[in-house]
């Protein structure tokens, strides 16, 4: 399939379709401080504890460095809090709701959520737009259209075999570069080949039971193989 890439043209209209079908969610990089509160008699103290590090972090300090220090989220906390990248629906929503009205850079006030108190640091937050997509957009219409094609030339492939049954006329008239591999006799278990690099392959083979008969197209890692 990667042969027929740079061949493959695409239009305005499939860029901007392949666009209209993905989902355009904000994904928000973070970090957060967390103070637990176990029980609600220890809410006063988790929150005076925060306040105090929301002062530090006021004054200057560097939120990796109190995380690391103050944080109770023991997954985050050595790494300075950091959190990755995440878009809506993977957290809370009192921390998603904080974390998301933040700009790249700005660190919230406290929040509260069943976990306690957080204050997040938000180092990204980026909205996909359709121009600073369009590589990726393009790229994915050229590999389903170069997919569609290689099928194509599988399928035409596969007419002229069921005709005439040779393999080097029918490789010969794809338009693209074709391998034509023999193999020794092998089992149904038989690992030893590359063909076996796909199951679909293997299944394929396997479904054949006439002499010089001919599979259909299926998948495998170096492209689209026909059994015979």
């Amino acid at each position: 399939m990667a042969q027929l890439l740079p061949g493959i043209n695409v239009t305005e209209q499939e860029i901007q379709d392949e666009w209209n079908k993905r989902p355009h969610e904000d994904t928000v990089e973070a970090a957060h401080i967390l103070f637990q509160v176990s029980d609600k008699s220890k809410d006063a103290e988790a929150k005076t504890k925060a306040e105090d590090v929301l002062k530090k972090l006021n004054a200057g300090g560097d939120f990796a460095t109190l995380a690391k220090q103050y944080s109770q989220d023991t997954g985050s906390a050595p790494q300075g809090g950091y959190l990755g990248t995440f878009k809506r629906g993977q957290m809370v929503k009192e921390f998603e709701d904080a974390a998301f009205s933040l700009k790249a850079g700005e660190t919230s006030g406290l929040v509260r959520s069943q976990y306690g108190y957080h204050i997040i640091r938000v180092m990204r937050h980026e909205t996909p737009e359709f121009e600073s997509s369009r590589p990726q957009l393009m790229m994915a219409v050229r590999i389903q259209k170069a997919q569609e094609l290689a099928k194509e030339k599988a399928d035409a492939a596969v007419q002229l075999l069921q005709k005439n049954k040779d393999l080097s006329a029918a490789a010969g008239n794809l338009g693209v570069a074709a391998e034509i591999k023999e193999t020794a006799l092998f089992t149904k278990d038989d690992s030893s080949f590359e063909l076996f690099g796909s199951q679909a392959l293997r299944d394929e083979v396997f479904a054949l039971k006439e002499i010089n008969a001919i599979g259909k197209p299926v998948e495998h890692p170096l492209g689209l193989a026909i059994p015979s």
